[in-house]
């Protein structure tokens, strides 16, 4: 239970956050008709469940017996929710349009 709060955790989640933080600095670089909306719940749900998903890749890293170091561990946070795109990219079916006259 006390890998689940350990530094290389919080690190990953931190890292992660930072990540979804330098994303919300840029918004203002956007024209006001592309701004999110930052009164939608909606918006702020991926700024807590990917430092989530950091923390919980670099936990399943730990149990099964790997050591991992702070520069690791904030790897694997700035890097997790690529981890977690392509992984759902991969599992949902692609249609391919042949086109016209195929």
């Amino acid at each position: 239970m006390d890998q689940i709060f350990s530094t290389p955790v919080l690190l990953a989640a931190a890292s992660a956050l930072i990540i979804k933080l330098l994303e919300l600095a840029e918004v203002h670089k956007l024209p006001p008709t592309q701004r999110p909306n930052l009164k939608d719940i909606w918006y702020w749900v991926p700024h807590f469940i990917l430092p989530l998903a950091g923390g919980f890749l670099v936990y399943l890293h730990q149990q099964s017996g790997g050591t991992i170091n702070a520069l690791l561990a904030m790897n694997i946070g700035i890097t997790a929710p690529l981890v977690f795109r392509s992984a759902a990219e991969r599992l949902t079916p692609k249609v391919i349009d042949p086109g016209a006259g195929a």
